[in-house]
Formats: C-alpha cells, structure tokens, sequence
C-alpha cells in the first residue's frame, strides 16, 4: 500500500527555526541514508554550557563533539529545520506529497464497513479522497483529533515559548555553540546551527 501525505502548504518553503538533532535521532536518520548530508549542513557543537541568567557564571559545562559521538555511537548535530525537512523530504516518491489540501472534515466506515476506503478525508477546495488508514498530524487546532476523540479546549499554561534564527555576528561577541541560561521560572536556549 503506498502512502500518501496530504499538506495543507502550497509547497515546501525555508519556515521554521534551529533544530537539535541528539546521537539517538542522528542514528535513526543514518538508517534512512542521511546522516552525511546532513552532517555536511550542520554545525557539531564542542561542548554545551549552562549559565546563570544574570551573571553569566558557569554551573555545567556539557562534552560534546567528538566525546558525544564516541560514546554514543553518532554525532549530536544542530542545524536549521529546512535541512532536516529537506533531507527527509528528498526521500519520499514523487507524487507521495499532495500540497495545498487542507483537511476540513473525516468520515471515518463505522465497524463492519472496514474494506479499503474506509476513510472519506474531505477538503477546502470541495475535493475529497478515501483511504484505508489515517495518521493525522495537522497541529493544535486538528480536524483529524477532533473528530476520532472530540474537540478539545485549548489550555492556556502561560507558557510561551519564542524562536529566532539570526546571524551570530549581529551580536558583536563570541557566543557559546550551546548554551542554556537559567533564571527563575524561565530558560533561554541558544545554539549555533
């Protein structure tokens, strides 16, 4: 049976922030056949620090690079998520990705009707499909979620997490390859990619 991915973008684009890639994932991604190009569009860091929000005081300096992947068995890489996106994406048949369909609505073949096409996905543009199975990954707000268990209400935590990529020289100083700051209820990540 092959696979299908329906994609609500009208295409791939460079979106998105930084991504850290741990020796674990790094192994997963050699069994796909893209650690080298992604090893050769990542940045390996030396050794990851924690700091103190206000003082910059050092309380843990973390062994990467060479350590990491001679214990691990694989590197830990950190790199823009279009690389990884890129890579995983090169990787999928042509015509396996079918853009600009956002999923507005599922029927799901009650117990009984399970032949193939159990599964009607319907459409924005008024177009629909049927599918034997369904893995929905549409994000907060998923039609798929919502019609398998309910609609959910959004639980504001206070939370918030920001992203950003900018070029380290902006900066005027060195940076640390990873560096995580701690201050009271809240932490700052940074890692150059």
């Amino acid at each position: 049976m092959a696979a299908v991915i329906y994609e609500q973008a009208p295409g791939f684009a460079r979106v998105g922030a930084a991504i850290q890639l741990t020796p674990n994932a790094v192994r997963v991604l050699r069994g796909l056949g893209i650690e080298g190009h992604l090893r050769a569009r990542s940045f390996l860091p030396e050794i990851g620090y924690n700091r103190v929000w206000d003082t910059g005081e050092v309380t843990f300096l973390h062994p990467m690079g060479r350590e990491t992947e001679e214990r691990y068995g694989a590197p830990d890489l950190s790199m823009h998520r279009a690389e990884l996106h890129g890579a995983l994406a090169a990787l999928v048949p042509d015509g396996s990705i079918q853009f600009g369909h956002i999923v507005t609505g599922i029927e799901i073949a009650q117990d009984g009707d399970r032949a193939p096409g159990g599964v009607r996905l319907e459409f924005a543009d008024g177009t629909h499909v049927k599918v034997d199975a369904v893995v929905g990954a549409d994000g907060i707000h998923s039609v798929i979620r919502a019609a398998m268990i309910g609609a959910e209400d959004l639980r504001i935590t206070g939370q918030v997490a920001y992203r950003a990529v900018y070029q380290c020289d902006r900066l005027g100083r060195e940076i640390d390859d990873r560096v995580k700051w701690w201050g009271p209820d809240r932490h700052i990540v940074s890692y150059k990619i």
